[in-house]
């Protein structure tokens, strides 16, 4: 049996954090150190946490998704309109949790492309129970554990942008300009699935770049 790395089940730790991963994001552009980063929260409150246990926990989960960003990603995320930027962000918890990242791809996108706009919670709960065939540190979870994470990818998708809202859980194929599929596709074609893209339109933007860099 092929070894079946484990999910990293962290992402409790907040959704989107918009206004702090951008703050985070532009101390790193400053500074060009992560570890002055993590200084610079902690010991200078950067980020204007009153409690110095959340300073800890949110500049840890921010900068552990940051660092799975290249310098075009992070340049743009700081650079650019609140939509995009949002995406942005999204693309590194993607990168950082294969758990949301299969969700995105398996049902949300598997759901859009046949014209399902409806997020359903049992689509949710059916993907669980399938990957915690493999993955039993799902099961191994508490129920409150499990109930935090999936709402807090619910509550990630809206705020990015990919569902209406939580409560309706109507699915949206966000606007992505050409600078973000660029920079995307750049690194890694696969991770346009985030942005609810085809794979006909993947190909499309990866044959472009490849045109491009030819």
């Amino acid at each position: 049996m092929d070894f079946i790395l484990k999910y990293q089940l962290s992402l409790i730790a907040g959704s989107i954090l918009f206004n702090d991963t951008l703050k985070t994001a532009s101390l790193y552009l400053r500074l060009q150190d992560w570890q002055a980063v993590k200084n610079e929260i902690l010991n200078e409150n950067a980020l204007q946490k009153k409690k110095v246990a959340t300073r800890v926990r949110q500049s840890r989960e921010i900068i552990k998704r940051l660092r799975n960003l290249n310098s075009p990603q992070l340049n743009l995320l700081a650079n650019s309109d609140p939509d995009t930027s949002k995406l942005i962000i999204l693309l590194a918890i993607a990168k950082t949790y294969r758990l949301i990242y299969e969700f995105i791809d398996e049902v949300v996108c598997a759901k859009w492309v046949l014209f399902d706009y409806t997020l359903l919670e049992s689509d949710y709960e059916r993907f669980v129970q399938a990957k915690s065939e493999l993955h039993p540190e799902l099961e191994n979870l508490t129920d409150s554990s499990k109930a935090k994470i999936k709402q807090v990818i619910f509550r990630t998708l809206a705020e990015a942008g990919l569902l209406d809202s939580v409560k309706s859980k109507r699915i949206i194929q966000p606007y992505v300009s050409e600078n973000l599929l660029e920079v995307v596709a750049q690194d890694n074609p696969a991770y346009l699935k985030v942005f609810l893209l085809s794979d006909t339109d993947i190909e499309r933007h990866k044959s472009r770049t490849e045109t491009c860099e030819a």
